[in-house]
C-alpha cells in the first residue's frame, strides 16, 4: 500500500495533535511521522515504549454508496450497513491491549453540506457512547481521501463497560464529491483532562487518506 503524501498528513496532525487521536488508553502518548508506508507505531511514550507494527489492511466496501477505506486487520467491524461502517480501534505492545477506541465512516446522499455531516458526526459519536462533547476548535489540513474537507475536533466523555467514565477526545471530518457526503468520526480516551487530541492521529489520518470515492 503506498505511503501518504506527506503534506496530506502533515496537516491534519498539527491540529488533531500531539494527537495522540481517537483511541486512546490513558497514557502519555506523542504521535511519530514516518517518511514512508503507514505509520509503525501510534506513537511513542515517554519511557521509549511503542506500539506493534500494524498489520496488514483490511478493506470496507460501501454495497449503496460504493466507497471504499483500508483500515488495520487489528480493528474489528462493530456494526455495518451498506452506506457506512464502525469499527472498534486497538493498538497493542507485545499482545497487549494499549488503547482502544472507536472509528466510524458513514456516507450520505442527502447532503453535501458539511456542516451538517459534522452535526451528523456528533450524533454518531454520542451513540458510541461519548457524550458532553465541547467544540474544541477546527481541524487544520482536514480532508478525505483525496478530497479536502472540514473538521472539528471535541472533547467530551466516554461511558463504557460498567458505566464508567472517562475523558474523551474525538475528531469529526465531513466531505463530499460529485454529490455523496461522508463523515468520519474518530474518538477515545483522551490523554489528559480536556485534551481534544485522541490518541491515534497518525493511524487514524492514514486511513482517511486511504479512503476512496466512488
Amino acid at each position: 500500500m503506498p505511503a501518504p503524501p506527506k503534506s496530506r498528513r502533515l496537516g491534519i496532525l498539527t491540529t488533531l495533535a500531539v494527537l495522540v487521536i481517537l483511541v486512546g488508553g490513558g497514557i502519555g502518548v506523542a504521535v511519530a511521522l514516518h517518511k514512508s508506508g503507514p505509520p509503525s507505531c501510534p506513537g511513542c511514550g515517554s519511557n521509549n515504549t511503542v506500539g506493534d507494527p500494524l498489520r496488514e489492511a483490511a478493506t470496507f466496501t460501501s454495497t449503496d454508496a460504493h466507497f471504499a477505506v483500508d483500515y488495520p486487520s487489528g480493528w474489528s467491524i462493530v456494526s455495518q450497513s451498506g452506506n457506512g461502517v464502525t469499527l472498534h480501534t486497538s493498538v497493542t505492545r507485545n499482545g497487549k491491549v494499549l488503547i482502544e477506541g472507536v472509528f466510524i465512516v458513514q456516507s450520505d446522499s442527502s447532503t453535501t453540506d458539511t456542516s451538517a455531516l459534522i452535526d451528523k458526526g456528533k450524533q454518531l459519536a454520542q451513540s458510541a457512547g461519548f457524550s458532553d462533547l465541547k467544540d474544541a476548535g477546527a481541524i487544520r489540513g482536514a480532508h478525505i481521501g483525496d478530497t479536502d474537507g472540514d473538521g472539528r475536533s471535541f472533547t467530551g466523555t466516554l461511558t463504557g463497560g460498567g458505566g464508567s467514565r472517562q475523558n474523551a477526545a474525538i475528531a469529526i471530518v465531513a466531505a463530499s464529491k460529485n454529490g455523496l457526503g461522508v463523515v468520519v468520526v474518530g474518538g477515545d480516551p483522551a490523554d489528559s483532562a480536556g485534551s481534544s487530541s485522541p490518541l491515534e492521529g497518525d493511524i487514524f489520518d492514514y486511513v482517511l487518506t486511504e479512503f476512496r470515492w466512488p
